[in-house]
């Protein structure tokens, strides 16, 4: 395709994405289905921090299991009126996306490998289509404040390999600074603090003076909010363990069921179908026998209305909770650990820095929710990986549709 016919269309794909995401906000768009029912809570948050001191905030009356900071930083700037601060909201969430673009120039600055501007800009502009950061963005939900600062702190991560001196530890101290800041308001993120701290080790193990101001930094970014402000975070966590933590084996089975979307346009852009083909053809008898056993494993698996995802969702509506609603989901869960582990075999171990440790997470809540990997783990695949670096026109446009298509139909299962 000519280069100037090929840019034309970038451009015109991108302003109808951005298009669509501003409309949503002006329609007030609830494709994650959650987002009227946690507007109510959010705004007593908002209420509760903003019309009172914080030694006078009563935080048994906060409805969060996030940290607050988000809350206490929107206060410096904005008065106690719910619709500026959707407004600020939108706003914040749509340089997500942007920030992002800048932050994976970095990166290929880092690694020396060029692309197009206009492709990695279409990429990042793909996370306008998350119905999950849209939702957020829209009805002033918390997700979005960590994610905007874990990619902000992202840009100075990378700028901490280019510099020399003190202008490379001032990006890490930085870098951390809007980490923890990431993590403070949403402690989830703190996977993306812990893969950024090894691979910086790694990097920096001949400087002994910066990996020691590595590690001091670190310390001090997250023992001493705990020092001064232990009492609230404690009641925080210990409000959350009440209401909604336990040990619930089954949501191996959403986790994974969840995953599955994303890794579908990943391993199809990873491998080509002739590798595909010879895989499963390889692995096919082991691949149904652990398949039974996975089955056998699950097979009191219960459903629950809440959570679980879109496939979830979809096998619902095609089966009702019948058998073979839970032999399909069940199944759905098992291919995404079957893809997973090709995918991680041959291609992109990093993603087990993501995978296990959300793994983890998620087997100690009372239900798993999409929201909780989309789109972070998206965000993750652009960070640390490869892939997407020298991403190809044909590519980035099926990767839009994906997504596009993935939007419409949560939008269209919500109004119905």
């Amino acid at each position: 395709m000519n280069i100037k016919i090929q840019n034309r269309n970038l451009l015109i794909l991108n302003l109808l994405i951005i298009f669509s995401f501003s409309l949503g906000f002006i329609l007030q768009e609830n494709s994650s289905g959650g987002g009227l029912n946690d507007f109510s809570h959010i705004a007593n948050n908002y209420n509760l921090i903003f019309s009172n001191q914080f030694s006078e905030i009563d935080w048994n009356k906060y409805d969060s299991s996030r940290y607050p900071l988000h809350y206490f930083l929107t206060k410096i700037y904005l008065p106690l009126d719910l619709n500026i601060i959707k407004f600020n909201n939108f706003l914040m969430s749509m340089f997500i996306p942007i920030i992002l673009f800048f932050s994976l120039r970095k990166k290929i600055l880092f690694h020396k490998i060029y692309n197009q501007n206009l492709l990695l800009l279409t990429l990042c502009f793909i996370f306008y289509l998350s119905p999950y950061l849209r939702t957020s963005s829209y009805w002033m939900l918390e997700e979005n404040f960590g994610i905007f600062f874990i990619i902000l702190s992202s840009i100075f991560f990378y700028n901490s390999f280019l510099g020399k001196g003190f202008n490379q530890y001032l990006n890490i101290f930085i870098y951390l600074l809007l980490s923890y800041f990431a993590f403070f308001c949403s402690q989830n993120l703190f996977v993306f603090i812990v893969v950024n701290f090894f691979i910086h080790i790694n990097f920096f193990w001949k400087k002994k003076i910066i990996v020691f101001l590595i590690i001091l930094t670190n310390c001090l970014f997250l023992f001493l909010p705990y020092i001064f402000f232990g009492d609230v975070l404690f009641q925080i966590t210990s409000n959350v363990s009440n209401s909604r933590l336990g040990f619930n084996l089954n949501n191996i089975i959403d986790y994974f069921s969840i995953l599955l979307i994303y890794l579908i346009p990943i391993y199809l852009l990873s491998f080509k179908k002739k590798e595909i083909i010879i895989f499963f053809k390889k692995k096919y008898l082991k691949i149904i026998v652990l398949f039974l056993l996975y089955l056998i494993l699950f097979w009191n698996y219960e459903s629950d209305f809440l959570g679980g995802g879109a496939i979830k969702k979809l096998l619902l509506i095609v089966f009702g909770e019948t058998i073979y609603y839970k032999i399909f989901l069940i199944l759905s869960s098992f291919i995404g650990i079957v893809i997973l582990f090709h995918i991680v075999k041959f291609k992109d171990k990093i993603l087990l820095l993501f995978v296990i440790p959300y793994l983890i997470f998620m087997t100690l809540l009372d239900y798993v929710f999409q929201e909780y990997l989309d789109p972070l783990f998206m965000i993750f695949l652009i960070l640390y990986t490869n892939k997407f670096i020298q991403i190809k026109i044909k590519e980035l446009y099926f990767l839009v549709f994906y997504f596009a298509t993935f939007l419409i139909s949560a939008n269209i299962y919500y109004l119905l």
